[in-house]
């Protein structure tokens, strides 16, 4: 009995430490969106949004960190990179764009998955998303690339097998709209496409015409953060609008003004940088001693020592004035040949019988039928150029007729204008 009895007090024993009762361990939340983001971004109100790898809510950047993803590190990730929306996604994946394309808002508990960088986070869960927007509007295609002649088209598909613009150009410097439509231009052909954010593509038609939405090319040019580049398998394509033709007038026509400056325009305006420039009489070489040759330049960087320009009282030699009684000798002009820029020297070191070169006069300006005059010289009126002189850090010189090959200027580097005569 007595065993009976022991027996009945061990299990009782036993029964009471096992029902004791344990201290209760407090449930450390996790605080999926940190209360402080980097510079404007925020959290979107639903929070969480479904994705899927076919058709993916941002279609830009992507990441994976296996052991570092945090909400921080994804933001900063998007935005080094022009995005204005980041998403984190299954604990460790960060993604970008600039347009919130497929997802639809979820649960916000179903974002659950902490982040590998930041237990305290979430970073989505399988298919879902934490979303974050910049709190700006996304980079654009722009109607025209600066005051330009490239009108945007729309946004078209593309693929490895059949191109829609067929010939991949290399640009001058990094690749942006405006350095991808110069390329273009330089190659004669009239469409210019972007994709991936960074490829420029030439064509002189449309291979495929298949119009897509403009929202999916999201992908913002790398070197352009202003822009949008395509996409994958998306081009951002612009077509090119010809010049209307001009007729311009024959001969030349009285002189408007006794004393006068020169300007220049370019026939197309530019993708980028100024449509006109203040024309100078700039210093070129010296042999000292008041000995000096100098060219017709738009050099914003140059001084000139003259105000203006006449012409000699004999006959069309540009003859270079001053202001100032401290001015250096005058110069004139004295050659003229194709491919070169305009030259001026010293009258006093010039033969006494020799006036200057007097192959310039002035004619009606054909887009207004009156004025301000334009330029014309050996009989060109139409044949002006301004091209940067690589022997001259970059400058910008005005050239007759532009021809291939020459030692101090690319002809890619040129640029159409008209010289226009203003009175001083």
């Amino acid at each position: 009995m007595l065993h009976l009895i022991f027996g009945l007090l061990a299990y009782l024993q036993l029964a009471a430490a096992v029902a004791q009762p344990r201290p209760i361990e407090p449930v450390q939340p996790r605080q999926s969106i940190p209360p402080h983001l980097p510079g404007n971004w925020s959290a979107v109100a639903s929070g969480c949004y479904s994705d899927s790898q076919t058709f993916r809510t941002l279609r830009g950047a992507a990441k994976t960190d296996e052991v570092g993803m945090t909400v921080e590190s994804c933001i900063a990730f998007c935005d080094d990179l022009g995005f204005v929306w980041a998403g984190v996604e299954y604990g460790k994946e960060c993604y970008c764009g600039n347009l919130v394309a497929y997802g639809n808002p979820t649960f916000l508990a179903e974002c659950n998955q902490p982040c590998t960088g930041n237990p305290a986070q979430s970073c989505g869960a399988a298919f879902r998303m934490n979303l974050f927007w910049k709190g700006i509007l996304p980079p654009s295609s722009p109607a025209t690339i600066g005051n330009s002649l490239w009108r945007f088209e729309g946004c078209f598909r593309d693929t490895v097998s059949v191109r829609t613009l067929p010939f991949r150009a290399s640009t001058s410097g990094p690749t942006t709209p405006a350095s991808c439509a110069n390329a273009c231009r330089d190659a004669g052909m009239p469409y210019m496409g972007l994709e991936y954010g960074f490829e420029c593509w030439c064509g002189q038609t449309l291979s495929q015409t298949l119009l897509v939405s403009t929202y999916e090319c999201d992908t913002v040019c790398t070197n352009d953060h202003a822009h949008v580049c395509g996409a994958d398998n998306r081009l951002t394509v612009y077509r090119h609008d010809a010049l209307p033709p001009v007729t311009y007038p024959t001969g030349c026509t009285s002189v408007a003004s006794p004393r006068f400056r020169l300007s220049s325009k370019y026939k197309e305006p530019p993708v980028e940088g100024p449509e006109q420039f203040q024309l100078k009489v700039v210093e070129a070489y010296s042999a000292g001693a008041g000995i000096g040759w100098s060219v017709l330049s738009a050099c914003t960087t140059c001084t000139s020592p003259w105000d203006y320009l006449i012409y000699s009282p004999e006959n069309n030699v540009l003859v270079t004035q001053s202001f100032s009684t401290s001015a250096p000798p005058i110069q004139v002009s004295v050659t003229l040949w194709d491919g070169e820029s305009p030259v001026f020297q010293t009258k006093s070191t010039l033969p006494p019988d020799y006036g200057g070169y007097a192959g310039y006069c002035e004619t009606t300006n054909p887009y207004t039928g009156n004025g301000p005059h334009l330029l014309r010289g050996n009989g060109d009126v139409d044949k002006w150029a301004l091209c940067r002189n690589n022997t001259a850090d970059g400058r910008l010189d005005v050239v007759l007729k532009p021809r291939t090959g020459h030692p101090h200027y690319d002809t890619r580097d040129c640029g159409a204008i008209d010289i226009r005569i203003t009175g001083a």
